[in-house]
């Protein structure tokens, strides 16, 4: 017993040492952490394989998140190069497949080049956490001028931010120096809105969003904006806007997210993107569809189309794209207005009601009709007699 007693004195005393030489406390997520550095190669080839060893070894919904940070921010190495050549590009343009399946496909490519800009760290966080369970979105912002990518999760019913990216490293003397951050894991808002800010002023998570004018200005004026933002009544309801965007198909999300960010003073571009797909959404849903019912989904992809080209006039590459489509609608007017004359026809036209005898009444003659036959085969029995 006493020389047990001794060990853990022993113990104590060499930890606490260790402490104080360091300088440090160790931190919480110690265990996690080396658990996620220690992964073989062997099952980090696919996004499936990595998660299911990354969530082994985790307790909680903030370990588990902590383990897709820790992996990523030391496995993926900042693409310099392709993010020279990227510049001045602000939107995501996926060709015929859908947001997901593109975002998917960086996810994915990341993985496999173990590089990425910021776009490949977001994707893959977010692949990573719809694959584990967790709640997770791609935030699309900028970091003063240039345009960036982030994640916001939800753990525990409280929306967090985390930047992949940033954790990661940084850039120096034009070359990307690996060197692990975990300020950018679950930061505090008014830290994170100091130099990071979401088209979507709902992606905030403040009471009293910054408006896109005020992060032009300097960083002490900012930091002074947040804070007076944090002190402030409420004004807008970040969660109640979160939790009414998830109810909502994916093409109207985007359509209100693009929306907001735009009245807040974000970019056209961006509203016209939005736009843009969800008229691509509508035509889809009208493949497959006889001419007649094509015709309501290919309207509302229409409207779509001409709301984005006015919004679309920076990008010469996307104003092409709309107004291609436009004139193949306009090609198509005289069937929609067909459709839209018999539409109007089949509402104006009469219906013409058949009146029905009444069932009782039907009822009765039928019995009379039986009483009558059971008579007459009674007379013709007793003629026969």
């Amino acid at each position: 017993m006493k020389h047990l007693q001794y060990s853990l004195l022993l113990l104590c005393l060499v930890t606490h040492k260790h402490i104080q030489a360091n300088n440090e406390p160790i931190s919480p997520y110690q265990f996690i952490d080396e658990h996620s550095l220690a992964s073989p190669d062997s099952v980090s080839q696919s996004i499936n394989d990595l998660a299911t060893y990354l969530q082994e070894g985790a307790t909680n919904e903030t370990e588990l998140a902590r383990s897709i940070y820790v992996w990523i921010t030391h496995n993926i190495h900042f693409d310099l190069e392709r993010f020279e050549e990227n510049v001045g590009k602000n939107y995501e343009d996926g060709g015929g497949k859908t947001l997901e399946e593109m975002r998917l496909e960086k996810a994915q490519k990341a993985l496999q080049q173990r590089k990425g800009v910021c776009m490949g760290y977001a994707t893959l966080f977010k692949a990573l956490c719809d694959t584990i369970g967790i709640d997770c979105y791609v935030i699309i912002g900028k970091v003063k001028t240039e345009q960036h990518a982030w994640n916001a999760i939800n753990i525990d019913d409280k929306w967090h931010l985390v930047d992949a990216t940033w954790g990661a490293g940084k850039v120096k003397n034009g070359k990307f120096v690996q060197a692990f951050n975990e300020a950018y894991f679950l930061a505090d808002p008014t830290f994170f809105l100091s130099t990071h800010l979401p088209n979507d002023p709902t992606w905030q998570l403040l009471k009293h969003p910054l408006s896109h004018k005020s992060f032009e200005f300097d960083s002490t004026y900012v930091q002074q904006q947040l804070t007076k933002s944090k002190n402030a009544k409420e004004v807008f309801s970040f969660t109640d806007t979160i939790a009414a965007l998830q109810k909502l198909p994916r093409h109207e999300r985007d359509i209100q997210s693009a929306e907001r960010a735009y009245r807040y003073g974000g970019d056209s571009l961006l509203l016209a993107i939005a736009y843009r797909r969800g008229g691509k959404y509508f035509l889809d849903q009208g493949k497959g569809l006889s001419n007649k019912d094509k015709y309501i989904p290919y309207k509302q992809a229409q409207t779509y189309y001409q709301k984005a080209l006015p919004l679309a006039v920076s990008n010469e590459e996307l104003t092409k794209k709309v107004k291609k489509k436009i004139d193949w609608f306009k090609k198509m007017e005289p069937y929609f207005k067909f459709s839209e004359d018999r539409e109007a026809i089949q509402k104006q036209k009469p219906k013409i009601q058949v009146k029905k005898a009444p069932q009782s009444a039907t009822k009765k003659t039928t019995r009379k009709k039986k009483q009558r036959d059971q008579m007459e085969r009674k007379k013709s029995a007793m003629k026969e007699k």
